[in-house]
């Protein structure tokens, strides 16, 4: 079993709130292509990335 993760959710680290889940890790490819992602870390930076781009997208 491995564990991945997802923006939003039941629990909380650094302000940030996630959900994960543990799945075999044959399910690993289906669950990454469908918004999961593998570390707490890719969860943040998805984030920061999605921030950036509203605050570009409103400069005008």
């Amino acid at each position: 079993m491995i564990n991945i993760f997802k923006s939003g959710g039941p629990w909380k680290k650094d302000g940030k709130e996630y959900t994960v889940k543990s799945i075999n890790s044959e399910d690993k490819v289906k669950f990454l292509s469908d918004g999961w992602v593998s570390s707490l870390d890719e969860v943040k930076a998805k984030k920061k990335a999605k921030t950036k781009v509203k605050q570009d997208d409103n400069k005008e």
